[in-house]
């Protein structure tokens, strides 16, 4: 999907909360994502400090003095990374992944440090993206992540859909909190609780 402006934010907000300057900030982010320069201001550094349309974000946050990792949706966390991270990005990653979303989250969950801030900028049901059909993607419904932090002891800071301007397809975006040190609600519940639409995006 690539980093737009207005999800920038999104995580600048994020990186506010964890209580951490980003020169330090231990971050993970679920996929390889780009910046898409084109999409912001011309005073900002994403815009200004590069001549190519996009460039990875590993880049842009490193000239920001983070310690930045990468991580497949799917690859089981070691050891060594449980709770080692101030934030955690999931800007259009996790719907790409239909079989086991209990999976994802819960590598989320186990990843982040006790108050340590969680960034997810995700397709919304009802709100088709271009690129992201039924056949490979899931569509979360709104009160997914209201359902989720209740389930796992997350404070829910902030919830906006940001829309394209052209109409065609929105995310769903929020940032929280993790306010307890318990494991993550059991694949069961997780299923149970539902909000998560495998069947059409629309």
């Amino acid at each position: 999907m690539g980093i737009a402006y207005d999800v920038m934010k999104l995580i600048d907000n994020g990186q506010r909360r964890c209580g951490v300057d980003y020169d330090g900030l231990k971050m993970c982010e679920f996929g390889y994502q780009s910046i898409r320069r084109r999409t912001y201001p011309k005073d900002h550094m994403a815009y200004t400090c590069d001549t190519d349309r996009s460039y990875p974000s590993k880049k842009y946050f490193g000239e920001l003095g983070v310690d930045y990792t990468s991580m497949d949706l799917t690859v089981q966390m070691n050891e060594n990374q449980k709770g080692s991270f101030d934030l955690l990005t999931n800007c259009g990653m996790s719907e790409h992944v239909r079989k086991s979303q209990w999976h994802v989250f819960s590598n989320i969950h186990n990843v982040v440090r006790l108050k340590g801030a969680m960034v997810h900028s995700v397709g919304m049901f009802g709100s088709p993206l271009k690129g992201h059909s039924i056949e490979k993607c899931v569509y979360y419904m709104p009160n997914f992540f209201d359902k989720l932090a209740v389930a796992n002891g997350y404070s829910l800071e902030y919830k906006k859909v940001l829309r394209r301007k052209d109409g065609k397809g929105g995310l769903l975006s929020v940032v929280m909190i993790k306010l307890k040190d318990n494991g993550f609600m059991s694949e069961t519940d997780f299923k149970a609780m539902g909000s998560i639409n495998y069947n059409s995006c629309v």
